[in-house]
């Protein structure tokens, strides 16, 4: 089904306050090509102050009106306004579920902030729920606009590499960053917590499997070690100064797994916390993708790199480097938004493609818990 333009859209979670919505979202609609396609038309914010401050904003700067909801009943209220085309849920992951039931009880197609759910069972509960209501659903998996990951996904499918016997990735979130290691942003200190939703597997792990298993296909098993190498973390402010806080951490911050495809590929996967990225010889992010007829090598800043853009593609030796130098961060953003206003089906990450990535993460952390390899099913 193709949106009508421009497409009314109403932003759970966007707020003066900031947060993702206000930092990556708002900024990139208005600017052509995406202003002729969205129309910012509403909001839900916590409080009635926030709510109408947030109103008063966008539709000062925006130049038409924008009605603010908040509160319990505000997801609700503003999945029914008729002048809602798309719900946009951009919330903490724990809030997910909530923010998204009104819209799929309303039968309104609905934009869901990776992760989709706060695990497995609210993820399949939410993709079980949009399939029998027929409404259309979308993750915010950003990764399948990454430039480098389009060519990549070109090179394995045009059989260029001949049959893929592995791959193996080596990454780290850098300490730079402010999350999972010594240092933790004080905005973001519930990612300590390993049940908030948004722990280093639910992002780091989360957002690469969204590339991967479309490009090399589903697991069919995993064997996994997860550690917590810095139970306490160091609260940092938005400049990265220490404020004096410290926050314990139950959530993993190294994560270390093997796993085999249905191709039968064998895979292998170390995701670390804790290392700069500004040392010396070192490689925050490494992929390697081997066929029996060549490989592709991919080294970038950190393992996001879906908003890091890669520093190194190589393809069976030879160095490939983008047409056009990829935009910031907001180009695979501005992307992925394009995409869902024309319609292009299979291009943007959907509620059942969110069920594939938390099955293997749902499975690394049974194999980690249990000590042994978890078959997924």
């Amino acid at each position: 089904m193709a949106f009508t333009h421009p497409i009314r859209i109403g932003v759970i979670g966007l707020s003066v306050s900031g947060g993702w919505a206000s930092v990556l979202l708002a900024p990139i609609l208005p600017p052509a090509p995406l202003a002729a396609k969205y129309k910012l038309t509403a909001l839900c914010t916590r409080s009635p102050a926030s709510a109408q401050a947030t109103a008063e904003k966008y539709s000062a700067e925006l130049g038409h009106a924008v009605r603010g909801y908040h509160g319990a009943d505000g997801a609700a209220q503003l999945a029914n306004d008729p002048d809602v085309d798309l719900v946009v849920v951009a919330v903490k992951v724990g809030e997910h579920r909530a923010a998204a039931l009104p819209a799929l009880a309303a039968g309104k197609p609905v934009f869901v902030e990776w992760p989709l759910g706060n695990g497995l069972q609210e993820t399949q509960e939410l993709a079980a729920l949009a399939r029998a209501k027929g409404v259309k659903n979308i993750v915010g998996n950003q990764v399948r606009f990454s430039p480098a990951l389009l060519k990549i996904t070109e090179v394995v499918k045009s059989g260029q590499l001949g049959k893929i016997v592995g791959s193996s990735v080596v990454g780290c979130c850098p300490t730079e960053l402010g999350y999972w290691g010594p240092l933790l942003g004080e905005r973001s200190s519930y990612l300590a917590d390993a049940d908030c939703g948004a722990s280093f597997l639910d992002i780091a792990l989360g957002h690469f499997l969204a590339g991967f298993i479309p490009l090399l296909g589903d697991f069919t098993s995993v064997s996994a070690t997860l550690a917590t190498l810095y139970p306490e973390a160091a609260l940092v402010d938005g400049a990265g100064k220490p404020t004096g806080a410290t926050v314990a951490r139950t959530a993993e911050d190294q994560i270390a797994f093997t796993g085999t495809l249905a191709s039968g590929a064998v895979v292998s996967f170390h995701f670390r916390g804790g290392l700069a990225a500004a040392k010396p010889g070192r490689v925050p992010f490494e992929w390697l993708i081997d066929g029996e007829d060549g490989t592709v090598r991919v080294e970038g800043p950190s393992s996001f790199y879906h908003i890091q853009h890669p520093t190194s593609v190589t393809v069976c030796g030879e160095p490939w480097a983008p047409p056009v130098k990829p935009v910031d961060f907001t180009g695979n953003l501005a992307a992925a938004w394009a995409a869902i206003a024309d319609g292009e089906e299979g291009a943007y990450a959907t509620f059942d493609d969110a069920v594939r990535v938390h099955r293997v993460i749902d499975a690394v952390r049974r194999s980690a818990r249990e000590g042994r390899r978890v078959v997924i099913e």
